[in-house]
């Protein structure tokens, strides 16, 4: 348990919204980190299932490390993700999803990436799709160099938003997700940080 004075080096954040068939799965996948200095911040976005309440049931074995947030009507990603980030106390943001899971490592290396490259703000990674049913449909294949990412920025969004580790100074002084859109909030983000 973090006491009041430590602060995590990474905050996961997670905005949730009627996800209580996948939200264990993707929180023990944060548990189960081999990088132990997290914090995992959970913006339940006014979900009317057992979201909330799943939440809670590992919130009480995890000693500490993991904030609920309570949006009391559905606020949209965008303002969730700002709410998050604003109550985190992390060096660096990772972004996850309700209805993704992490590899182990995911923290480790993302973190010890961005200790080494001071000139870089974001890390991100591929990502393997999966159906419903969490069977494997296949890999994804993004841009993975800075200059080809750029040359892609325009066209597409090259960037799979729940695998992004940036760092808090990043998000903070680009100003957060923009609140007015609903959807492709992450592509704003890139595109605003790319110009």
């Amino acid at each position: 348990m973090l006491s009041k004075k430590e602060k995590a080096v990474v905050s996961v954040i997670m905005a949730v919204n009627n996800h209580e068939k996948y939200i264990k799965n993707a929180i023990d996948s944060i548990v189960a980190q081999t990088f132990l200095d997290w914090e995992l911040v959970i913006v339940d976005d006014g979900s009317l299932d057992g979201t909330v309440e799943v939440i809670r049931q590992v919130q009480n074995r995890c000693q500490g490390k993991i904030k609920l947030i309570l949006n009391a009507a559905n606020l949209g990603l965008a303002h969730s993700l700002n709410r998050g980030i604003a109550s985190s106390e992390g060096k660096y943001i990772a972004r996850m999803d309700a209805d993704d899971t992490s590899y182990p490592d995911r923290l480790r290396l993302q973190k010890d990436f961005l200790d080494n490259n001071p000139n870089i703000s974001i890390v991100g990674s591929n990502a393997n799709l999966v159906d419903k049913n969490g069977r494997f449909i296949c890999p994804t294949c993004m841009p993975i160099t800075n200059d080809v990412i750029n040359k892609y920025m325009l066209k597409m969004n090259p960037i799979v938003h729940p695998s992004v580790m940036y760092r808090r100074t990043f998000v903070e002084e680009i100003g957060g997700y923009d609140k007015l859109l609903k959807r492709k909030q992450d592509y704003d983000l890139w595109l605003r940080a790319s110009a």
